[in-house]
């Protein structure tokens, strides 16, 4: 098994990833920043917002500096965000899990497994944008 398999495995319960509200509802370990971060870097698609970056990387020099300092801003921003909502989510499903026991045959997940996966996706967006920038040569790099 590759490392990649191996770190795939960790994030995977029941046949769900972390990004499905039933790997929650099943059980799944809350994954940590750390462990999106680096899940994103072996992640196999592109964020939303590869296409933006790309056309930013175009543009002629001061625009380009201008426009890509301005998107990694703007990411920033939703990682903290999206950083505060999945401790919360976190919370929520921490307390979900301590009031209601494991069905044996779960048949509907609850708001808080919903949460989670959703934070889970917008927090792997927000690595994979920032990687995608950070991919991109500097200007100096360009010369």
């Amino acid at each position: 098994m590759t490392q990649t398999e191996i770190f795939k495995t960790e994030l995977e319960c029941g046949g769900y990833s972390a990004g499905h509200p039933w790997y929650y509802l099943l059980g799944g370990k809350r994954p940590t920043l750390k462990q999106i971060s680096a899940y994103a870097e072996r992640f196999e698609k592109r964020g939303y917002r590869a296409e933006e970056i790309d056309a930013a990387h175009r543009l002629p020099e001061p625009k380009r500096t201008q426009v890509l300092l301005k998107i990694r801003a703007e990411i920033m921003e939703g990682l903290r965000r999206d950083m505060s909502g999945y401790r919360e989510a976190v919370r929520n499903l921490s307390a979900y899990r301590k009031n209601h026991q494991p069905e044996a045959s779960p048949k509907i997940c609850d708001d808080a497994h919903v949460a989670m996966s959703l934070k889970f996706s917008h927090l792997l967006n927000d690595f994979i944008h920032l990687q995608k920038l950070d991919s991109v040569p500097s200007q100096l790099d360009l010369f």
